[in-house]
């Protein structure tokens, strides 16, 4: 092996008639591209030519990653869209370089390929990857607002046929091993353990023949030949792709009408003449305010996979006993939804409730979780089967002497839980942290029971669990800085976004959304429709409107916390009459109003649990009447859109600015990354604060003192922390 080159980012070492391009970036654990890369690359492809060797091979030096994409910091802190622009282009560059080598050129792939990582891979002629579970290839950019700018866009139509790379680039999703080989975007898949080796063996191939052993065409169906194949049919590929994209973003997020746009021109102009194009789209792209606030929530989502949510360092974290057992008490849906993510990240579960037929609903769901992964062929049913023999259910607590975590998820009644806490204290052992899932009563008024309430926190998981990327971690007066360490760990070990916040009345999430729902329910007693008011909130860019949101929380519920917040905080969190008016309404054909639970809610289902239909809005009306003029703003049946929007949003500004007073959270990034991954809160608008900025806290206050008529709606009123404020950031 001779080394012809060795810089702070590749080195390029020849073994016989073969040339190994190593990617080890200094003093970092993974592989990203920026500009010391891109000019010891440059160095590397200037000497490929001249070294005789016969086929290059791509490959990373770090353990299970391949390349992470660019170094996301050197993005934000491009200047302008020019230098933006001149970034494509160097990339572009570099990268036709490595396509324009007359040799075979292959990249291995073990691990994660992110964005760049997948521009630098399909710039070779072929690519392989390892049959490891965390290797995924992807060019996520359009997440961050943005498009591949370094030729992906270009060639990933060539290698894997346009409808699968418009399905790759719009969405952004991660391929694993055995999709990449079936639509063609590798070649071979490798068992890891022997993927160098064979990585090498497969390189040395290519030098004497020019082939891959064995390598598998894609199989290209007649649907694609049809439409694919030609002008006409590619038309029609984009437009039925544009409609799917305006459908899901409802125009908020340019980057993928952008992309479509640019990748009409794929098969039509020269490699020179597509380039310029993407690097045209990307610096435009990457000046909008979208790009900006996707790639802040990149930023948000980073630092909080490195915060301890303590003054605990992560090296004294570290030190901590892990969870690895944990107990759910209550086999409900949140129970076994929190039992199923344990076990899909390796966790063993114990799951006690009162009867056998309540754990057996709740292995059930958790089951009927893995089966759909299973079904979109995400997991073996080995592998399912393998997750169900981590969880058990029992009756008693044998065995729970020995657990690390125990979380109850039983019914929302602080007596009932703190009978249950006070029995659970003496099974478990002295380091087994002890947690509620409570969503809104105060874990101050459970923790008396507790003869140590050091070890007793809130892991507020959301409904579905299997879905609901965010976890609240509450802390109360007594709650030890080591507990919290464990629970946060805990929530990033089962793949979720812990933030850590104070214990109060709603915590943090459900007390921020809570003012939308009344204020929106106030609205609908104001003579607003439920469609309207729906479709309002989701051309916002709320996944669903506050309507069809109560129906899938539960009315019944959604009443409960209402009145919760409202004894806590006084006539300021005064409760719609609304949902109380409809949770007690009399059943309908045995059916309680209580949501989709029930069937029955403000909209029509087609079944309890089942699919929404349309808003049961007559019936609503009948039964909201004795609400009507009770909400002390007059009645505007005329507002424009614009009017009902802030109506509806504005006040949760207002209890933001509260919460940090308060210290429910310690700064306002905490409150966006809750609300964006809690809420569903659009990600394109940066999250609740960052939105509030862009409005202008002014505009706020005054808008807010308009609809309380100068404060008489108190509800309504604009706080004192609010007015305090210039900005949140």
């Amino acid at each position: 092996m001779e080394t012809l080159y060795k810089g702070k980012a590749f080195r390029f070492e020849t073994h016989g008639a073969i040339g190994i391009v190593t990617f080890d970036l200094e003093g970092e654990k993974v592989n990203k591209l920026g500009p010391t890369p891109f000019e010891d690359l440059e160095k590397i492809l200037d000497l490929i030519p001249k070294s005789g060797i016969r086929a290059a091979l791509f490959k990373s030096a770090k353990k299970n990653s391949f390349i992470v994409g660019a170094d996301i910091n050197l993005i934000q802190n491009l200047k302008d869209k020019q230098d933006a622009h001149r970034a494509s282009c160097k990339g572009q560059e570099v990268f036709s370089k490595i396509e324009d080598l007359k040799i075979p050129t292959i990249a291995a792939i073990d691990g994660a390929c992110m964005g760049g990582g997948t521009e630098l891979a399909v710039a070779c002629k072929y690519r392989i990857c390892s049959d490891y579970e965390k290797t995924a290839i992807a060019v996520p950019e359009v997440k961050l607002g943005f498009l591949p700018g370094w030729g992906g866009t270009f060639r990933i139509p060539r290698i894997v046929g346009l409808p699968n790379a418009l399905d790759m680039c719009l969405t952004g999703k991660n391929i694993r091993a055995d999709k990449a080989l079936k639509m063609g975007l590798v070649s071979a898949v490798i068992p890891q353990a022997l993927f160098e080796a064979k990585s090498l063996e497969i390189t040395e191939s290519l030098a004497k023949t020019g082939k891959i052993p064995g390598a598998k065409l894609r199989k290209i169906s007649i649907q694609e030949k049809v439409l694919a194949g030609n002008f006409l049919g590619r038309m029609l590929v984009f437009s039925q792709a544009k409609q799917t994209v305006l459908k899901q973003t409802r125009g908020h997020y340019p980057a993928p009408l952008r992309m479509l746009e640019v990748m009409s021109h794929v098969f039509s102009e020269s490699r020179h003449a597509y380039m310029r194009r993407e690097a045209d789209a990307f610096a435009d792209l990457w000046s909008t305010s979208e790009s900006r606030n996707l790639v802040g929530l990149f930023f948000l989502t980073e630092n909080a996979k490195r915060d301890t949510g303590t003054s605990l360092s992560e090296t004294q974290v570290k030190e901590l006993p892990s969870v690895k057992s944990l107990g759910v008490l209550g086999a409900g849906v949140m129970g076994g939804g929190v039992a199923a993510q344990s076990a899909v990240f390796g966790l063993r579960t114990t799951i006690k409730d009162i009867n056998f037929e309540a754990i057996a609903k709740g292995l059930a769901h958790a089951r009927s979780l893995f089966d759909k992964d299973v079904k979109k062929k995400r997991i073996t049913k080995i592998q399912r089967d393998n997750r169900m023999n981590l969880m058990r259910g029992q009756l008693d607590y044998a065995g729970f002497a020995g657990l690390d975590l125990v979380i109850e998820a039983i019914v929302e009644n602080l007596e009932v839980k703190k009978k249950v806490f006070a029995e659970l204290e003496p099974q478990v052992g002295p380091n087994c942290i002890v947690a509620s899932n409570t969503s809104s009563l105060r874990l101050t008024d459970m923790a008396s029971v507790f003869k140590d309430s050091s070890r007793f926190v809130g892991i507020h998981f959301f409904n579905p669990v299997d879905k609901m990327p965010l976890i609240e971690v509450i802390k109360h007066e007594k709650s030890s800085p080591e507990a919290i360490a464990r629970a946060v760990a805990y929530s990033k070990a089962i793949g979720k976004t812990p933030v850590v916040v104070k214990d109060g009345p709603g915590f943090l999430v459900n007390r921020l959304l809570m003012p939308w729902l009344n204020e929106s329910a106030y609205l609908l007693s104001e003579g607003h429709s439920i469609e309207r008011l729906d479709r309002l909130a989701k051309n916002f860019g709320m996944p669903m409107g506050p309507f069809e949101l109560l129906d899938e929380i539960g009315i019944d519920v959604a009443a409960k916390v209402s009145h919760i917040l409202e004894d806590s905080f006084g006539p300021r969190a005064a409760a719609s009459k609304v949902s109380d008016l409809v949770a007690k309404a009399p059943e309908v054909n045995g059916r309680k109003r209580w949501g989709r639970k029930s069937g029955l809610g403000f909209y029509n289902w087609d079944a309890p649990g089942g699919r929404r239909q349309a808003a049961d809005s007559t019936a609503i009306s009948s039964l909201i009447g004795p609400a009507q003029g009770t909400s002390g703003v007059k009645a505007t049946n005329s507002a424009d859109d614009a009017y009902l929007v802030a109506r509806m949003f504005y006040p949760m500004i207002n209890e933001a600015a509260l919460t940090l007073e308060e210290g429910i959270v310690e700064n306002p990034s905490q409150i966006d990354l809750a609300m964006i991954f809690g809420t569903g809160f659009p990600p394109f608008r940066g999250g609740l604060c960052r939105w509030a900025d862009t409005l202008g806290l002014s505009k706020v206050v005054q808008s807010l003192d308009s609809f309380s008529d100068g404060g008489k709606v108190l509800r309504l009123k604009p706080l004192e922390a609010l007015k305090k404020l210039n900005k949140f950031y």
